[in-house]
């Protein structure tokens, strides 16, 4: 719902909503769905290791490193090996 409110020489335009829970993203769920989209059989094997792998990364790496590794990247990663795996 917008509200615009008209004062002497402003107009305030103010935004009514309702506050929302946010939750963290279940990325072993999300990297398994992924991994079996790209074909592997044992994406949910491979996608507790990869987390665990990114887990340990994040913990042990410095923050400078830790952008080579993001997220994004791995999941190219997942759809380079899975053109892979179709090919073989």
């Amino acid at each position: 719902m917008l509200q615009i409110i008209i004062t002497h020489e402003r107009i305030l335009v103010t935004v009514l909503s309702r506050p929302c829970a946010m939750v963290v993203p279940d990325f072993e769920l999300i990297c398994e769905i992924m991994l079996v989209a790209e074909g592997f059989l044992e994406a949910r094997l491979l996608a507790r290791k990869f987390i665990t792998l990114y887990s340990l990364c994040k913990e042990l790496l410095s923050k400078q490193v830790l952008p080579a590794i993001s997220r994004h990247n791995n999941f190219s990663i997942f759809t380079r090996d899975g053109r892979m795996l179709r090919a073989s």
